[in-house]
């Protein structure tokens, strides 16, 4: 139902299955609650994550997984050498250990966007690998041919703004292959024994996986939202180098009229240069965090 196997200008997938949720909170939480952790098991996660990364650790800690955190450094996000070690010393000791590294592509508060090279490192370590997209995906390419990330999870509603309550748990089958769904329910069930302990689940992974009946009259604007956005993918980066160097030089020249000084402070990493063409990628995000001094 949701295979692709091309590339559609704004994911570029090869043997992975797209699994609708939610949004990216619920495909974050169906990793937590169906991957295998057990004991000598690591969930290992950076400091600046999403709060629905950070709940994975609920899972973990109950099935006596050890949960590992990579530090931030001020600017938001986190030292790859830093990483490099964490992961290190808490890498799997063997294949009936599966281990979790969580990467936050792009932070919602910091604005800094970690480095994909740091997931060589963990796949050859011996880990799975999951990426939170949602705040990435509106603005980036992102290819799992290139990228060796077993998963990732995006929210529709933040690429493209319409429609809501609509998210993807985009997964290759190999690590959907991993993932046991502790409880069944309808659609991902073909027989249950009553009374009795037998069932067989659903074959597809989105018959497995899918939450009951998802909204299907919004299905349609998925596509075209998909279908616009990569249309205007390569041009986004640069309109928002713009915008954000306007907005911050603009901000930095409020000041108070009693005594000069500033009026915001910025909180969030900001782009260490200004895009000047098409097909530039920025090193950050494009939010502004701030507060209003008084």
């Amino acid at each position: 139902m949701c295979r692709r196997s091309e590339e559609n200008g704004t994911f570029i997938l090869s043997s992975a299955q797209g699994i609708f949720t939610g949004n990216a909170k619920g495909a974050l939480k169906l990793v937590g609650e169906t991957f295998s952790f057990r004991v000598a098991s690591s969930f290992v996660l950076g400091a600046d994550s999403h709060n629905s990364v950070h709940s994975i650790r609920e899972f973990a800690a109950r099935r006596g997984a050890q949960v590992h955190y990579i530090p931030s450094i001020p600017t938001g996000g986190f030292d790859p050498l830093v990483a490099k070690d964490v992961l290190q010393s808490n890498s799997p000791v063997s294949p009936s250990t599966p281990s979790l590294f969580a990467l936050t592509g792009q932070s919602n508060i910091s604005n800094t966007k970690n480095p994909f090279s740091i997931l060589y490192s963990t796949s050859s370590l011996g880990y799975h690998t999951l990426m939170d997209a949602a705040a990435l995906a509106p603005t980036s390419v992102i290819s799992l041919t290139e990228t060796p990330v077993d998963a990732m999870a995006v929210s529709f509603y933040k690429m493209f703004g319409y429609p809501t309550g609509v998210g993807a748990f985009i997964a290759k089958e190999s690590f959907l292959a991993k993932l046991a769904r502790p409880w069944f329910a309808g659609g991902i069930v073909n027989v249950v024994q009553v009374p009795g302990t037998l069932v067989t689940r659903a074959t597809t992974p989105h018959e497995q996986f899918e939450d009951g009946i998802i909204n299907h009259l919004t299905l349609s604007a998925v596509t075209d939202g998909l279908r616009f956005l990569s249309t205007y993918l390569p041009f986004i980066p640069l309109r928002l180098s713009c915008l954000m160097h306007f907005l911050t030089s603009s901000v930095a020249e409020i000041r108070h009229d009693t005594d000069g000084t500033p009026v915001i402070k910025i909180l969030s990493k900001l782009p260490s240069r200004r895009l000047r063409s098409i097909g530039e990628q920025s090193d950050t995000g494009s939010t502004v965090s701030f507060v209003i001094l008084s």
